[in-house]
């Protein structure tokens, strides 16, 4: 097991370590067995930190105090955080300089830090005069600090890769702002109708349902921000409201609890401390409980940490019961995905889409022995670590990898099924397909897309690469400067343009933008239409003569070859690689 601390393991390394270590759970998480469970931990480079929004409360009351009135409202609640949070002697609270702003006192950072773990404690005290939920709604400001927040990180993203592949389809947040939503909303071309439906209090339940729901149980800062009066009392932020939280019974509450009763739980980002959250498990497994041990399938709750925490220890040991007495190191290795949401995500979203390209490929390929299959789709593992491999080693510049990732692909796509880039500016994200994985080769209009054959080139570039007879890049031009650039290792070898195409519509916008006009350009037709008809005659769609792009059928050289060497060997004539 992996024995790398979770903040030094990069997006190879992640990658590697759910391939090897946690393979069941990856293939569960691609078939849609897994529910999301997400904390403040995915959003702490982007929302306040709950250090912050504690200095930042302890400065609000500093600063609406008088100096001058020692029964003040605001200096008592403020002593009290003192005294019976952090333990300080009378002596000490009379000491503290209340004439200077909260982050020039000395031990500002270590007031804050230790008010980290204690923050529902903190907000459950209350200002006297003040209504009862003031040092979240005023002192914090809530809506201010959560609610209008538009730059989403690479966690938030990688969710939403997970939830338009159909991955991921149901959510439980704790988190007050909007950064998931934004995300798919930034992706999903047609926007978040019909994507993700967002759950903040029992009425939205009835809304239409959409490919996946977003629960969130503590509250939406942004919804505060559209509505306050509605959505104001579903914040649950102090202690009073999470020890009361498990007993309003309503519907928003018995869906979480369906959650995790009936879903694995990914749990990332989220430390479990809150009480209402340890009675949900509780209650879960009265309803029916999971058991232990679970092989050959996937381990029931895993968690994306450097180690597991005291309250994640617990509810592990509520889940199990007995079990957890029999097989309790089993259990607590097993639920130890040892790596930050920061590059588990998003080695996950690259594990799914490689999946599903890998189960296309398959199918194509269904005439081949199993065991060259296998060693086709070797070729489409290889491209995904790759591509892992060329994530920064600085993980605060994730979010801009994993953008431009994203582009590249979708340009692809785009060429593949409309022979056209992307308008400029577009950060919609090109899918396979929105269902899981085991849906996905349900459906029939996929089947005919195309996608099969393509991904069977892919897979075939990829042995080229991973055995060393070639190089491929991506490119980010216009039409006519393809998808991937594919250039053999031998000497004076020309580099390739490689551009996937699904069906006609997209070589006759191809043609029409003269990207069929280049020799060193390599069209990859899905079908044999083409072949067959405008190529035939040695004829362009446009009429004139076609000197210029080499036309390759996968479909074609699929039909023709009896194993997979003589597939590879006919690709690469045919590409002329």
């Amino acid at each position: 097991m992996n024995q790398i601390p979770a903040d030094t393991v990069d997006l190879h390394g992640t990658l590697a370590l759910i391939e090897e270590h946690f393979a069941a759970v990856a293939k569960a998480v691609a078939d849609g067995e897994f529910a999301l469970w997400v904390g403040s931990g995915i959003s702490r480079e982007k929302a306040p930190d709950l250090a912050v929004l504690a200095a930042d409360l302890i400065e609000h009351l500093r600063a609406e105090l008088n100096l001058n009135d020692a029964g003040d409202p605001y200096r008592a609640t403020l002593e009290r955080i003192m005294r019976e949070l952090l333990g300080m002697d009378q002596a000490a609270v009379q000491a503290l300089p209340l004439d200077v702003a909260f982050n020039a006192w000395p031990d500002a950072q270590a007031i804050a830090e230790g008010l980290r773990n204690r923050y529902s404690e903190m907000l459950n005290l209350r200002v006297p005069g003040k209504e009862r939920d003031y040092l979240l709604w005023a002192a914090v400001d809530v809506r201010a600090k959560y609610g209008s927040l538009n730059d989403p990180d690479v966690e938030h993203l990688s969710v939403a890769l997970l939830v338009l592949e159909g991955a991921v389809t149901e959510i439980a947040s704790g988190n007050w702002d909007g950064l998931i939503e934004v995300a798919v909303d930034r992706l999903s071309a047609t926007g978040r109708e019909g994507i993700l439906r967002k759950v903040v209090n029992p009425d939205d339940i009835r809304e239409p349902v959409a490919a996946a729901t977003l629960l969130k149980f503590h509250g939406c800062a942004v919804a505060c921000v559209a509505d306050p009066d509605a959505f104001r009392p579903f914040l649950v932020g102090a202690e009073r409201d999470i020890i009361d939280w498990p007993n309003v019974d309503d519907p928003l509450r018995r869906e979480v609890v369906r959650m995790a009763t009936n879903r694995r739980a990914l749990v990332v980002g989220l430390s479990l401390q809150d009480g209402n959250l340890k009675d949900v498990f509780s209650r879960a497994k009265a309803v029916h409980a999971w058991h232990w041990p679970v092989a050959p399938a996937a381990q029931p709750h895993v968690f994306c940490e450097d180690q597991l925490g005291g309250p994640q220890r617990t509810v592990l040991e509520v889940i199990y019961g007995d079990d957890f007495d029999a097989h309790e190191q089993e259990i607590l290795a097993a639920a130890l995905l040892r790596a930050r949401p920061r590059t588990a995500l998003p080695a996950l979203a690259l594990h799914v889409v490689a999946d599903k390209l890998c189960a296309l490929a398959e199918r194509c390929t269904a005439g081949l022995q199993p065991e060259e299959r296998a060693d086709l789709l070797l070729g489409i593992e290889h491209l995904r670590d790759l591509s892992a491999a060329g994530a920064p080693a600085d993980r605060k510049q994730l979010a801009t990898f994993l953008t431009s990732a994203i582009a590249a692909w979708s340009r692809s796509v785009t060429l593949f099924r409309k022979g056209e880039v992307p308008p400029v500016g577009s950060q919609a994200y090109a899918g396979i397909s929105p269902l899981r994985r085991t849906a996905m080769m349900g459906d029939g209009n996929l089947a005919q897309s195309g996608l099969d054959e393509a991904a069977t080139a892919l897979a075939l570039i990829g042995r080229l690469v991973k055995s060393g007879q070639a190089s491929v890049s991506t490119t980010d031009g216009g039409a006519a400067d393809g998808a991937l650039v594919v250039k053999a290792t031998y000497d004076n070898a020309t580099a390739k343009k490689v551009t996937f195409v699904g069906g006609s519509d997209a070589v006759l916008q191809l043609a029409a933008d003269g990207a069929l006009d280049d020799k060193d350009t390599i069209i990859v037709h899905s079908n044999d239409v083409y072949v067959r008809t405008a190529l035939g005659s040695r004829r362009s769609p446009s009429g004139s003569a076609s000197p210029g792009a080499r036309h390759v059928s996968v479909r074609q050289l699929v039909g023709q070859s009896a194993n997979l060497g003589m597939l590879e060997q006919r690709f690469l004539e045919e590409a002329a690689l």
